[in-house]
């Protein structure tokens, strides 16, 4: 199957089975003290249990004043909003994770980044909902890169994410967000520059930056180096029993603090090193995963010295 290349090219989901299929029905039980004399300032949150229809099962308690966001509800004022800034969108992604109940969604949008190699890059907003852990609701603003279907979390117009909290709900609900957001896309040329930045450094200059331990997971900085030593781009100075091409199969968490760990071959942009961890970000096993792995690569990449 090609892979799409423009906006136009990719197929959107259509928004009202999508919305039917996130808008489960949801309990939230007021708790009480063991002598139930008083409320504890808890409630149990309970959804249903895939394995036996009509019945419920808890996934946790959250205080009572934490906002409540049915994921339904919840995209109908997302939509709602992107409606209001006027850029034509598409919901390319929409997903329950069966684990923890969270909602994961993915929205680009009909405007072009200005691309450092030639292939189109669109805005995008990541959706992440959750009825029990972490915010309620948090927007992420990224891109979309048709060629290998990338997605990435950037910061655009100095603003990263909207996050919902007990603070601000009232604010969102009254206001909305939706000219915040088409300021941040006003400011999308500079995502275009930044994307300029990393295809005009050299990997060479940037390599012992990226690979520092602990801040991009271990499994996608060991991944990376192994296609980057396959495809000869890169000679990993470290002892091992594998052959020239899979010595990376023998890398410790503590051997990328080794300075001279890796030789870069050749001419290769840290632009090109980016789409290798973007791509592997994207295709995680859990979208929790995809979203940590995201603002790692974006927070890693952002304070590069040679790409500020």
């Amino acid at each position: 199957m090609p892979q799409a290349i423009a906006y136009a090219d990719v197929p959107g989901l259509d928004l009202a089975a999508e919305r039917k299929i996130i808008d489960f029905p949801v309990s939230r039980e007021t708790q009480f003290s063991e002598t139930r004399q008083f409320v504890s300032g808890f409630s149990r949150i309970s959804v249903p249990d895939p394995s036996s229809a009509g019945k419920f099962i808890p996934v946790g308690e959250v205080p009572v004043t934490r906002p409540h966001l049915p994921y339904g509800e919840t995209m109908d004022w997302i939509v709602k909003e992107f409606e209001e800034i006027g850029i034509p969108f598409k919901l390319r992604v929409s997903a329950i994770d069966r684990r923890n109940f969270n909602l994961y969604q993915e929205y680009i949008f009909d405007q072009a980044v200005a691309p450092p190699d030639g292939e189109g890059i669109s805005p995008m907003v990541l959706v992440h909902g959750s009825y029990v852990k972490g915010s309620p609701l948090v927007l992420y603003l990224g891109t979309y890169r048709f060629v290998c279907s990338n997605g990435a979390i950037v910061s655009a117009g100095g603003k990263t994410h909207l996050s919902v909290n007990t603070r601000n709900w009232g604010n969102l609900q009254s206001q909305g967000f939706h000219d915040d957001f088409r300021a941040a896309l006003d400011h999308y040329s500079d995502v275009g520059a930044f994307y300029a930045r990393l295809n005009d450094v050299p990997f060479s200059e940037t390599a012992e930056e990226i690979f520092k331990p602990k801040l991009i997971p271990f499994c996608m900085r060991k991944k990376v180096i192994g296609q980057l030593e396959e495809d000869g781009a890169v000679s990993l100075n470290i002892e091992s029993d594998n052959q020239d091409g899979e010595r990376y199969k023998s890398i410790k968490e503590e051997d990328f603090s080794t300075p001279g760990l890796i030789a870069v071959n050749g001419d290769i942009s840290t632009w090109d090193v980016y789409n290798r961890f973007t791509s592997i970000g994207s295709r995680l096993s859990s979208t929790n995963r995809v979203l940590i792995a995201g603002k790692s690569i974006d927070r890693v990449f952002q304070r590069l010295k040679r790409a500020a």
